[in-house]
């Protein structure tokens, strides 16, 4: 008894395709950056002891000088007596002490300090949004149930699968030897045909025949 053909019910999976877009990594940003205060090495004079006035005292300055003095004065006698005269040495004041003001300069001496050339400040720099590249996939269209008819093990003659081995290898598939047997490598270049085409795959349907050119 030769089995008629029949109705296979098979799921068809929801199809996928890859989209590319761009999603945000870090949003755009304001950061706050401290620039520090700047400072060179610069000389300059400063004071070190301010100008003032110093008291000296100058001792009187003596020197020695001759002189006569009277030892015994003059006198009237009946015979005139010079007066006599020795000669002695005193010191006498030449100038009197005193006291000077003697201007003393400041004394100055150079040393390095810091000096402030520019205040600290804050720079704000505008750091941009970074966006990236992902690949994800969308759903294009829900798995639904689709009714494909199939071909039945007993349909499948030597001289049909003759016929679907010579469309394949037209078609630049390679379903292997030329031998009417519908084995692994013709199943394989069926399925390779089938994904090419958008075809269901996972059985020999009546579709694919008719897109090989194979009567049914």
């Amino acid at each position: 008894m030769v089995e008629q053909a029949k109705t296979r019910t098979r799921t068809i999976p929801a199809e996928y395709k890859t989209m590319k877009k761009k999603v945000m990594v870090t949003p755009a940003t304001t950061r706050t950056i401290a620039i520090p205060a700047e400072y060179k090495t610069v000389k300059k004079k400063v004071m070190v002891e301010q100008a003032k006035t110093r008291t000296r005292t100058i001792p009187a300055e003596y020197k020695t000088v001759k002189k006569k003095v009277i030892v015994t004065p003059a006198s009237t006698r009946s015979i005139p007596i010079p007066a006599e005269y020795k000669t002695v040495k005193k010191k006498i004041v030449v100038q009197p002490e005193a006291t000077r003001s003697v201007p003393v300069p400041a004394q100055y001496k150079t040393v390095k300090v810091k000096k402030m050339v520019r205040s600290s400040e804050k720079k704000v720099i505008p750091i941009p949004a970074r966006y990236e590249t992902v690949a994800k996939k969308e759903k294009v269209e829900d798995a639904r149930w689709v009714w494909r008819r199939t071909v039945c093990d007993v349909e499948i003659t030597p001289a049909k699968v003759l016929q679907i081995q010579r469309a394949l290898r037209k078609a630049k598939y390679k379903p292997g030897k030329i031998d009417g047997i519908y084995g692994s490598d013709t199943r394989r270049a069926v399925e390779a045909f089938q994904r090419d085409h958008e075809l269901a795959t996972g059985s020999l349907t009546i579709e694919t025949l008719r897109e090989l050119g194979v009567d049914f």
